[in-house]
């Protein structure tokens, strides 16, 4: 059995990062639906962000098995989350790390 990948520390540190952006962003969904009551369109919204964070975990996965199409797709993701007004500086930070560590490291992957 191999017990050491050829996946570089970076790329590993983004995708632990981004993992828990999805949590966070899991975590703030799920209590606002508890706080919020059961509204029709904060349900509908909360079920987007949910299917959207779920796609994004697994293009986190993408990225941890060193897939350059995982990466391309984080990208697109995250263009379209600065296009549909997504500003703030914390919503923004692990992307942007997980994109600086994936380019980095571009060339290594499949």
């Amino acid at each position: 059995m191999q017990y050491f990948t050829k996946r570089p520390f970076t790329v590993s540190l983004a995708v632990i990062l981004g993992s828990i952006g999805v949590l966070i962003v899991f975590a703030t969904t799920i209590l606002s639906f508890i706080t919020l009551g059961n509204q029709p369109d904060i349900a509908i919204a909360g079920l987007s962000i949910l299917i959207f964070a779920l796609f994004q975990l697994y293009i986190l996965m993408g990225l941890w098995h060193m897939k350059k199409i995982a990466l391309i797709t984080y990208t697109v993701l995250f263009v379209a989350m600065l296009l549909l007004g997504v500003n703030r500086w914390y919503a923004l930070i692990i992307p942007i790390v997980v994109l600086i560590f994936g380019y980095n490291h571009y060339r290594e992957m499949k």
